[in-house]
C-alpha cells in the first residue's frame, strides 16, 4: 500500500468520524451542513494562500 492511498483512507475515515459525530450532536442535515460548508471553506482559504 503506498503512501497516497494511505493517505485517501485516513481522509475518509476521519470525514466519516467527525460527520458522525456532528449529526449525533446537531443533526444529521445540518452536521453534513457544516461539515461540507468547513471542507469548502477550508479549500478557498488554502487555494488562495498556496496559488498566487
Amino acid at each position: 500500500m503506498g503512501m497516497n492511498e494511505f493517505s485517501s483512507y485516513v481522509g475518509v475515515t476521519l470525514a466519516g468520524i467527525i460527520t458522525g459525530y456532528l449529526a449525533i450532536v446537531i443533526g444529521p442535515k445540518m452536521g453534513l451542513f457544516v461539515f461540507g460548508s468547513a471542507v469548502i471553506g477550508l479549500a478557498i482559504i488554502l487555494s488562495l494562500i498556496v496559488i498566487r
